[in-house]
């Protein structure tokens, strides 16, 4: 799994005036785009927007945002007038099965940026695989998660959580960073810079079955 979050400044305000535009024009692309996953757009608490883009390879999302990139340019250009903060890379970790089913049009989403990221990639993978994903599992309104390695910089990386609402969301945050942030403080030693809202837009490629670790 690949992915790439984009975080535009100080403009998560005009999201549903993009909206309309973009289920015209980007929805089409995205779907036609081989190696499709997932496409999420935030109004964060932040006040930033945040799109969240999942395929399957690099080398779909790099040919998907070839075209995306041109669509926006030419077509929210008006709202969006500087280029975002782009994070992206390999997912070590990933359980998509129920975003991906179709069941829900809306979901919360829960950002959360690392620095100072230590050890390798196999002990990221080990270490959520074993501590992190199953209790989230099995946390109420549980709809999602994927992270990514930068790879831009081996230290810093992401976590995204989908949930059904901002109720489960928060308590899931609390639930980890009271229980389970503290067992990881070797390999994430500094606390996650998060920003998290209700899905704006949500467009996902069905699945079947589990989504194994990438």
């Amino acid at each position: 799994m690949y992915v790439s979050i984009r975080r535009y400044r100080g403009i998560g305000a005009t999201a549903e005036q993009m909206v309309p535009k973009a289920i015209q024009g980007l929805l089409p692309i995205l779907r036609q785009s081989d190696g499709f996953a997932a496409y999420c757009v935030i109004t964060g608490d932040d006040a930033d927007l945040h799109s969240i883009s999942l395929f399957d390879t690099r080398e779909a999302a790099n040919a998907a945002y070839d075209k995306v990139r041109a669509w926006v340019q030419a077509n929210l250009s008006g709202w969006i007038r500087s280029p975002p903060e782009i994070m992206q890379g390999g997912s070590a970790n990933h359980d998509l099965t129920q975003l991906r089913s179709g069941a829900t049009d809306k979901v919360f989403a829960r950002v959360n940026r690392y620095t100072g990221r230590r050890g390798s990639i196999e002990e990221m993978r080990r270490r959520v695989d074993q501590d992190i994903l199953p209790v989230m599992r099995g946390q109420a309104g549980f709809r999602g998660f994927v992270n990514l390695m930068s790879d831009q910089d081996p230290t810093r990386g992401a976590a995204i959580s989908f949930w059904q609402n901002a109720e489960a969301a928060n308590a899931w945050a609390s639930h980890f960073t009271q229980a389970l942030l503290p067992k990881l403080r070797d390999i994430l030693p500094d606390p996650p810079e998060s920003a998290s809202g209700m899905s704006v837009l949500l467009v996902t490629s069905p699945a079947a079955g589990r989504d194994p670790a990438a």
